[in-house]
């Protein structure tokens, strides 16, 4: 293929990653808070959205796939060796990245690995999801989040799978639990209680929230905007929960620290109860091996590319059409012999 075809097939790849995955990448953006559960000056590294900073980094790599590929490719009529090499560092890099995330994100949601710790995958008690625990425990998927919480709506102790005969209250529903209790509490814990803090479906049952005591006591007249509300840790407020009624909780589902679960909202491990979070985190997967692929046909072009450039140092041959030809003199004949002259430095003949 011509260098100049080429050319054309790394500057339309380059714009068409530039403007479609920037453009993807901000809508979603657009459409999702970034590190929701964070709170300033109070949460940890665990908090943070490793997989919205992600798609930060891999939407300003498409940004600048676009501008490497107007400027290099776009704009010139012979592209340079530096500016060819140059283009192919960055395509490669671009390449590591993005196959990096990809990596990242299978493993992260589950696709790379079984019960890996921290992972969508992980169905241990102390680092595990809530939802990922439940589904292992009733061996059945979640299938609705309403009315009254659906499956996303359970008691949070418990992480082995129980016998169908078994009365144990492990990852029990509210709706169920409801149908028990004609008033009074569950296990010592009001059903009130764990409709506010074992939601699933909420995003604020991972993290920080409005203290719930604090709202409910509000006056009508209130002016929620004017109002500094007290912050509370779900989390801790379940640890909280345990304390009050360790005795009616088994020994062996109880936690002896308080587990970090932000991680299951911000990679949305389950298509029930984090819907949206579910659908951009494959979304942001797909687009991550998309990329990568793309990057690559990139670098494989741009070196074919930079094949067809000639070194500096390297002259390439013209031919001068206006050159002068060696002139043979010759004396003119003379009877019947012939005498070649020879040319001298004076330049006379004889």
């Amino acid at each position: 293929m011509k260098s100049e075809d080429l050319i054309t097939v790394v500057s339309y790849l380059c714009t068409f990653i530039g403007l479609s995955a920037s453009t993807a990448y901000a809508v979603t953006f657009y459409l999702t808070k970034y590190n929701t559960l964070y709170l300033s000056g109070q949460s940890g590294y665990d908090d943070t959205d490793v997989s919205y900073t992600y798609a930060i980094v891999e939407c300003c790599i498409a940004a600048l796939t676009f501008f490497i590929g107007l400027l290099g490719f776009s704009t010139v009529v012979k592209p340079t060796r530096r500016g060819v090499v140059f283009c192919i560092i960055f395509f490669a890099t671009a390449c590591c990245l993005q196959g990096t995330f990809g990596m990242l994100r299978a493993w992260n949601l589950g696709f790379i690995g079984d019960d890996r710790e921290k992972t969508c995958s992980d169905k241990s008690l102390v680092t595990g999801c809530p939802t990922t625990r439940f589904e292992y425990v009733h061996d059945r998927e979640i299938a609705y989040s309403s009315p009254a919480g659906g499956d996303c709506t359970f008691w949070f102790w418990g992480s082995r799978p129980t016998p169908p005969s078994s009365s144990s209250t492990s990852m029990m529903r509210l709706v169920d639990i409801e149908k028990q209790l004609t008033g009074g509490t569950f296990n010592g814990v009001n059903p009130r209680d764990i409709e506010t803090y074992m939601n699933w479906a909420d995003v604020r049952s991972y993290g920080w929230r409005d203290d719930p005591d604090q709202v409910r006591n509000l006056e009508e007249t209130s002016d929620l905007k004017s109002l500094n509300l007290n912050k509370k840790h779900n989390i801790q407020e379940i640890m909280e929960i345990q304390a009050r009624n360790g005795t009616e909780i088994l020994k062996t589902e109880r936690f002896s620290t308080a587990p970090s679960i932000a991680y299951c909202w911000y990679w949305g491990c389950n298509p029930v109860c984090h819907e949206q979070r579910f659908l951009i985190n494959r979304w942001w997967l797909f687009s991550s091996v998309i990329l990568c692929f793309l990057n690559i046909v990139n670098v494989i072009v741009a070196s074919q590319i930079l094949v067809q450039i000639p070194p500096k140092n390297k002259s390439v041959p013209i031919e001068d059409d206006d050159e002068e030809e060696d002139i043979e003199l010759m004396a003119p004949l003379r009877g019947r012999r012939k005498r070649q002259l020879v040319q001298n430095p004076s330049g006379l003949m004889f």
